[in-house]
């Protein structure tokens, strides 16, 4: 039978211990309610989202440091001189609230910018956004962020999976028809997941700000490891290791493909459909005075052409390939629609692809979206553009 004089130092021992785990979770807590009040969460933590019947989705009002409309701005202004729409890329995905482009934009051309963008977004969330909402900040200059590494495939889908969109099909396959999943390629737009504690790492990414202030400084060194063995990835993904011009990082190239081939019945439905409401916004625009501009960003793959495009080094060159003639396709027909239709439009492929020799302007993981320093080009080259074109002057 063990003696008292041997329980009392277990016991003080146990004690001990959970005085220093008491601790170290009121430490936590503090420095979680400090974090909260000195920086903003909409730089550190994920939204949350609301479904809706028109946009499918969106973000809460006030969340996570987003505006009262959701978006992700300080506030909503009474007028606003400029307001951008777009996607993931118009968000500003991998940069703090105040380097996305349209945030370095309204620093640098000294004009109220709004920014009305969120990751997932289309063209059909687009055209609703600028007569539902846009309208009300009477901009004078409207920009539409059209991505081309995705917006036609969620054009089509937008249109095909909600009955709201209906009116705007232009065919009358569903997406749920059991003859077109057989046909859907293997290859979906699934979200990757970090492989290693990866639900612990997404609970915490949602809510911890200490989480993502001690994690930031690891995080790309995780989805490097990742990437590099493919790890918890469930598309094909081709690496770029080229020494001589300094150059490394991921593409996922199935996934890419499956959203800018034209011969694709699904991909040419949207295209159509993304022509028809980028005409009918730039229209409801010119009636108010408004100047309507089209942004083409490209995809990682396009910037990247002259390092990869009939490159056999890499894995998957042929899909590559395919991509780049793909996109390229579609970035001619989109200028010569806008040249038939008076839209006003800005190409940043060259100088996106320009800037690969002077910095790193994307993540060296798959991760399709640009980084700060290529957030800055945009935001520079559409002032630059701005000026040239004497669009929203004094």
């Amino acid at each position: 039978m063990m003696s008292s004089k041997a329980k009392s130092p277990i016991k003080r021992y146990l004690v001990n211990v959970a005085l220093a785990m008491t601790a170290i979770v009121l430490c936590l807590i503090l420095g979680e309610g400090l974090a909260r009040l000195l920086l903003n969460p909409g730089d550190y933590l994920a939204p949350a989202l609301l479904t809706d019947q028109a946009l499918e989705r969106k973000i809460k009002p006030h969340s996570a440091g987003h505006d009262a409309w959701g978006f992700r701005n300080d506030a909503v202004p009474s007028k606003a001189d400029i307001v951008v729409i777009g996607d993931s890329q118009s968000y500003g995905v991998n940069a703090f609230a105040g380097d996305s482009w349209p945030a370095v934009l309204k620093k640098l051309a000294e004009k109220e910018v709004y920014n009305m963008s969120q990751g997932g977004y289309g063209t059909v969330q687009y055209y609703y956004l600028l007569k539902n909402q846009a309208i009300i900040l009477r901009p004078e200059l409207v920009v539409v962020g059209l991505y081309l590494g995705n917006d036609l495939i969620e054009t089509y889908y937008m249109v095909h999976d909600h009955e709201y969109w209906k009116s705007l099909r232009k065919s009358e396959t569903s997406t749920t028809d059991d003859d077109f999943v057989q046909k859907k390629p293997v290859v979906a737009e699934p979200i990757d997941k970090p492989f290693f504690l990866g639900s612990l790492r997404f609970w915490l990414s949602e809510h911890s700000i200490i989480y993502r202030l001690l994690i930031h400084a690891f995080e790309e060194q995780m989805r490097l490891l990742e990437m590099k063995y493919h790890l918890g990835h469930d598309t094909i993904i081709s690496v770029l290791d080229d020494s001589d011009n300094n150059l490394y990082t991921g593409f996922t190239p199935a996934r890419r493909l499956l959203a800018v081939d034209l011969t694709d019945p699904r991909v040419r439905e949207g295209f159509e459909i993304t022509l028809d409401l980028l005409k009918e916004m730039n229209e409801f625009c010119a009636e108010r005075g408004i100047t309507f501009v089209v942004m083409l960003i490209p995809s990682k793959e396009s910037v990247y052409s002259r390092y990869i495009e009939d490159n056999d080094n890499l894995e998957y060159s042929e899909l590559i390939d395919r991509i780049i003639a793909c996109e390229r396709e579609v970035n001619g027909l989109l200028k010569y629609y806008f040249a038939d239709n008076n839209i006003l439009f800005l190409d940043l492929l060259e100088p996106l692809q320009s800037a690969l020799g002077q910095m790193r302007i994307y993540p060296k993981n798959q991760d399709d979206h640009m980084n700060k320093s290529g957030y800055e080009i945009i935001a520079r080259v559409f002032q630059k553009f701005l000026e040239e074109k004497n669009l929203c002057g004094e």
